[in-house]
Parts: C-alpha cells; sequence; structure tokens
C-alpha cells in the first residue's frame, strides 16, 4: 500500500510504500520503502489543439460551441494527447481562457459576419507545473444580434465617489450585467475623460456637465476596470457589444470628484490572515456574488461545492498534501486560484 505525503521541497512528494509478504502458512511480515519524486516536469501535450467552425443563429439566440472542461474531453474532441511522468489523467487538471480577436469592422457595415475566439487550455499536474496549447473557434453570424442592455457599473452602489488628489479609486464593477448577447461572448472596451464643460463644475447623476473628449483605455477589456490614480474630476464610460456586431453601447456615466476633505478608499481583495480549520463551502450560502474578492488559508482539508459569479476572485491557500475536494462553478471572467504555501505567510 502507498500513502503520499508533501516534500521538504516545493515541487517534491513523498510515497512510503509498504510491502507486506505472506507464506503459504498465513504468516506475515512488512517492510517499509520511502520513494522521494521531484517532479518539476510539466505535462506533455502531442498535437495541437483542433480549430472549430461554428455558425450563430440569432433567430433563437444560439451559438452552440464546442467548451471541453475535462481531460478526456480535450484529448478526444481536440485530437491531443496528455501525459506526465509523475501524475495520471486523474491528477492533471484543465483550465481555458478565451480571447477574442480584435473586430475590423466597415464604416458601411453593421456587423462582422465571422470573428475568431482563441482558446487557451492550460493543463497543470499536482505539483503546479504546466503546458499550454491554443485552439481556434471560429464563429460566423447572419446577422447583428445587437444588445438589449448594457448593464450598470459603479464605485460598488456609487455612481459617483469624492476622493483626494492622488487618490486611486476603487474598482469599477457591474450593478447590473449586459443583457441580450446570443453567442455568448461580450467584449468590453472603457473610456475615460476629465473634460469639463464648466471647469470645477462636477458631474453628478442629475447634471450632464461633460464634454466629447473621450479616450480609450488601452489593454482594459474586462467587465471591470481598475483604475488609475486621479489628480483632476475623472469620468469612465463602459461601452460593449455582442462580437457579432461592430457597433459598441454604453453604460452609463459614473465620477471620481476631487475633494480634499475625502478619504481615499482601501482597495484591493480582502484578505483572510488567519488559518483555517478545515473549509466548507456550500451552495447557495457560500456563493459569490459578482465582484467578490475572497482568499482561505489553511493547513487541513477543502470542500468546495460553490458558485463563483461573474468577475469574482477566489484563493484557496493550501498547504501541499492537503485534500481538496472542489465542485466550484466558475463562471466566465472569475478565477478560482490554489496556492500551496497554506498558513505558512
Amino acid at each position: 500500500s502507498d500513502q503520499i505525503t508533501p516534500g521538504s521541497g516545493p515541487n517534491d512528494f513523498v510515497i512510503t510504500r509498504t510491502w507486506t509478504f505472506t507464506d503459504d502458512c498465513d504468516n506475515t511480515s512488512s517492510i517499509s520503502q520511502t520513494i522521494t519524486v521531484d517532479d518539476e516536469t510539466a505535462p506533455m501535450i502531442q498535437g495541437a489543439a483542433s480549430a472549430i467552425y461554428v455558425t450563430c443563429d440569432d433567430s433563437d439566440d444560439s451559438c452552440p460551441y464546442d467548451a471541453y472542461q475535462t481531460i478526456a474531453e480535450l484529448e478526444t474532441a481536440a485530437n491531443v494527447m496528455v501525459s506526465d511522468n509523475c501524475s495520471t489523467d486523474q491528477a492533471l487538471s484543465l483550465a481555458f481562457v478565451d480571447n477574442v480577436a480584435a473586430a475590423s469592422c466597415s464604416g458601411s457595415s453593421n456587423y462582422q459576419p465571422e470573428r475568431q475566439v482563441i482558446r487557451t487550455y492550460t493543463v497543470s499536474d499536482q505539483n503546479g507545473n504546466s503546458s499550454m496549447v491554443d485552439q481556434e473557434i471560429n464563429m460566423s453570424f447572419s446577422a447583428c444580434t445587437a444588445l438589449t442592455d448594457f448593464g450598470v457599473v459603479g464605485f460598488g452602489d456609487d455612481l459617483s465617489i469624492n476622493v483626494p488628489a492622488g487618490c486611486t479609486p476603487p474598482m469599477i464593477k457591474e450593478i447590473s450585467p449586459v443583457q441580450g448577447s446570443a453567442s455568448g461572448y461580450v467584449e468590453y472596451m472603457w473610456l475615460i475623460s476629465t473634460e469639463e464643460k464648466s471647469p470645477g463644475v462636477p458631474y453628478v447623476a442629475t447634471t450632464s456637465n461633460l464634454g466629447s473628449v473621450w479616450l480609450i483605455i488601452d489593454g482594459q477589456n474586462e467587465p471591470t476596470l481598475s483604475p488609475t490614480a486621479v489628480s483632476q474630476n475623472t469620468y469612465y464610460i463602459r461601452c460593449s457589444r455582442d462580437i457579432s456586431c461592430c457597433d459598441f453601447g454604453e453604460s452609463n456615466i459614473i465620477g471620481a470628484i476631487i475633494d480634499p476633505t475625502a478619504t481615499c478608499p482601501v482597495v484591493g481583495p480582502a484578505v483572510r490572515e488567519d488559518c483555517d480549520d478545515s473549509i466548507v463551502l456550500l451552495s447557495p450560502s457560500d456563493d459569490m456574488t459578482s465582484g467578490a474578492q475572497k482568499i482561505y488559508r489553511t493547513n487541513e482539508s477543502i470542500e468546495a461545492e460553490i458558485l463563483i459569479m461573474g468577475n469574482s476572485a477566489l484563493m484557496f491557500d493550501a498547504k501541499k498534501g492537503t485534500t481538496l475536494q472542489s465542485k466550484a462553478e466558475v463562471a466566465r471572467g472569475s478565477t478560482l486560484e490554489i496556492m500551496l504555501d497554506g498558513c505558512d505567510n
């Protein structure tokens, strides 16, 4: 029989193998053997993920595409083989991230008939080594299916906040999400402005005092935005579109207003510095709301069967060798991360 325990190094584990011998008279004796396994090799992926071609039909709001969730499905449908020197297929984990290729929209066309998603799979072993492979998902559309609602964003529930100069505002999150995506893929773009028609007269929810100069914030294409520090009244709009369309629609405008008497909010995820006993997170009481960020540290077992809603982040900092039983459902745009430090930091 084998008993597996964490090793002394960051990438090794120890197998204590007990041999039991029995003779014809049912006399038995045992001897133990210690096998230290140093695993610094990533899983091997042979072949390349096959491209997928799908047609989106906006008549019934459907756009079927394959979303492989297991190693077996990836190997079968994407024509790849996965192997690892120190892990079985059952011990490997699979995750993927989608990146939508930028649209090339002409001025006379109100939709893009073909779009491409690059799905990057990451295959990881039980010691944190990983490999990646890309897959093309090519979509074609019969027409633009415009979003019916472009959502509401805010600093928490606030559409305007007062901050001192030099302050970094808190994350801008969804108060309500976009609606009406037939394809299941929504693209986002964030705009920023510091122009006011009457300088020094700030924007409020009932007043339109803004100019026409809005700049794209490069590299920000997620549903949420982490602003940089502001030194003057600063305003934000989130634009979104279904990938079958060229035209973006706008959310509400929100503003960070300079007020020397205000206090700069504390930004960043809520961190648990204590070391938990065995962690149990179960639906529906422990389901994470949109935009939530949590971290749990433990040297014991973890049982998680929860929903991680859109744009949320859940981190387990578990000691190597900890038992993890997870059935977490992770919404697009959210993350589930597992560290191996436990309560050591």
